[in-house]
């Protein structure tokens, strides 16, 4: 029981102590690298506030003031120069994958949205064609369907994984190459050749 109370004391006494000593040693250093910089900034600015008059500040301060009063003024007379509201638009879906498409070289999460948007796309499809079978919804696989294996590799990896599962891109590091770096436009030929199938 005494071996417990001596092993309670032994952690916060030694983590005191390390404490203590850190505070003595380090004591001149953050005087020489945080306090002594801050007076001495302090000092300057005290030394310049004080060599302005106190009649400039006061003129400062009643221009901006009138500046301010006029511009206010001139909008109020003039409402074309006023700017407009910012209007938010709504895109729509087409919009979005736009956008989407526009950004995919900026990251895996635009890269891996295109392909999960164009595997929904091939999964309905298929569904549509097979009459909403269930063995459609898991996979793309069907009658009359058989693309590339680039494209089929593209159209799996978007409809079942996630961003994250991709390599991340390192800022000193060439990206490395995923089944979602294809050319899209093998993909949306042979979506399109299924649609024009039906």
């Amino acid at each position: 029981m005494q071996q417990i109370r001596q092993k309670r004391w032994f952690l916060p006494l030694m983590v005191m102590m390390i404490t203590v000593v850190l505070a003595l040693v380090l004591q001149f250093l953050v005087y020489d690298l945080v306090i002594a910089p801050i007076a001495f900034a302090w000092w300057l600015l005290k030394g310049f506030l004080q060599v302005v008059p106190e009649l400039a500040y006061w003129w400062m301060l009643v221009t901006m003031f009138f500046l301010a009063a006029l511009r206010a003024l001139f909008r109020h007379l003039n409402p074309q120069s006023q700017p407009k509201a910012n209007q938010v638009t709504q895109q729509g879906p087409v919009e979005q994958f736009a956008y989407q498409i526009e950004r995919i070289d900026d990251g895996n999460y635009f890269k891996w949205s295109v392909a999960h948007h164009l595997g929904e796309l091939a999964r309905s499809i298929l569904l549509q064609r097979n009459g909403g079978e269930v063995a459609a919804r898991r996979s793309l696989q069907g009658p009359e369907w058989s693309p590339p294996p680039v494209v089929q590799a593209y159209l799996e990896k978007g409809l079942h994984s996630s961003f994250v599962q991709l390599p991340r891109q390192r800022f000193w590091s060439r990206p490395k190459k995923t089944a979602l770096d294809i050319d899209l436009n093998q993909v949306v030929e042979y979506l399109e050749s299924q649609l024009e199938y039906h």
